[in-house]
């Protein structure tokens, strides 16, 4: 009994939504390039400016000719995004199933497909966001090495302690704390904007800072999640005006040679990241051994850190 009305744009559609369900890193990363994206393979421009535009006074008791100066050339170049990510699913459903289950059972298998592959996109999102935090990384800014390593310095703050506290003293809560505070000072020095500040959290770091908050906090400093609240995919509460996303891929890093320890990005909006996809194809089938009806899809991707300065780090060793 082959599944009736078994139109490929529907299941496209399926996917897509099952796909936006299961992601953090995503919610904070902007698609304004996405609809030049055609095709796996295909390479993005994206125009970056590299002179400031001057803002000067005008002169109202000039002459009119002399009021404002000659306008300025715009100058800068461009980056490119590589959409060079391809996945694919594919997966069928016999047709011996009962009419009325097998709608189910494909919706279930399009699901558990939308949800593998938005995993494997959040885990490469992981990576592109961490580049912000590589000083060989040829967008940052300054001319070696060096200078590229002072402008992330200055953009992360290390908690000496790990996420292993004691419920009476809650020190690492303190810390984390004290290192979101200086955060916030080091982003407003840049101008980055107050609303919309995020801060992804392993769950380490969540179990660490509600141990804190069930002996010493307050409602003003941290706000937990409610089921009312959780509307968006790791939404984990408020923190010093930082909305919390908690997931569990987050990078692994060196703190010392004895201690390994956890990243934790910050940002503001979703300027730093831009990232592009799409369904290549999705085709429905028969397959030739069976009787069964099939579904079977190619998803592209490309992710692109082009204001890797507008990120920050807190770094924790690990539990």
């Amino acid at each position: 009994m082959a599944l009736a009305a078994f139109t490929p744009t529907i299941w496209a559609a399926r996917f897509l939504s099952f796909l936006d369900q299961a992601n953090v890193y995503s919610i904070d990363t902007n698609r304004n390039y996405e609809g030049e994206i055609k095709a796996a393979g295909d390479t993005v421009k994206i125009p970056t400016f590299t002179k400031a535009i001057t803002i000067g006074t005008y002169d109202e008791d000039a002459a009119i000719g002399n009021r404002i100066d000659a306008p300025e050339e715009v100058a800068g170049n461009s980056q490119e995004m590589a959409i060079d990510q391809f996945r694919y699913f594919n997966f069928a459903v016999d047709d011996v199933e009962e009419t009325q289950t097998k709608p189910n059972l494909m919706d279930a298998a399009m699901s558990r497909a939308g949800v593998g592959v938005s995993t494997t996109v959040d885990g490469y999102l992981e990576g592109i966001y961490d580049k912000a935090f590589d000083n060989t990384y040829t967008e940052i800014p300054g001319a070696n090495n060096n200078a590229r390593g002072t402008n992330i310095s200055a953009r992360t703050v290390t908690i000496p302690v790990a996420t292993t506290v004691d419920a009476t003293g809650g020190a690492f809560g303190i810390k984390l704390l004290e290192a979101l505070t200086v955060l916030k000072r080091k982003m407003s020095a840049a101008d980055v904007p107050l609303s919309g500040r995020w801060l992804t959290v392993h769950p380490d770091t969540i179990e660490g800072l509600e141990r804190w908050a069930l002996t010493k906090g307050s409602t003003a400093v941290y706000t937990p999640s409610t089921t009312e609240s959780v509307l968006t995919n790791g939404y984990a509460g408020n923190l010093l005006g930082f909305r919390l996303k908690v997931t569990s891929s987050v990078p692994s890093i060196e703190i010392t040679a004895a201690n390994d320890g956890w990243r934790l990005f910050a940002g503001q909006g979703n300027e730093a990241v831009t990232y592009g996809s799409q369904i290549a194809k999705v085709e429905t089938y028969r397959p030739e051994r069976s009787f069964s009806d099939a579904v079977k899809g190619l998803y592209v991707y490309g992710a692109r850190n082009v204001l890797p300065t507008r990120l920050y780090a807190i770094e924790h060793k690990k539990a």
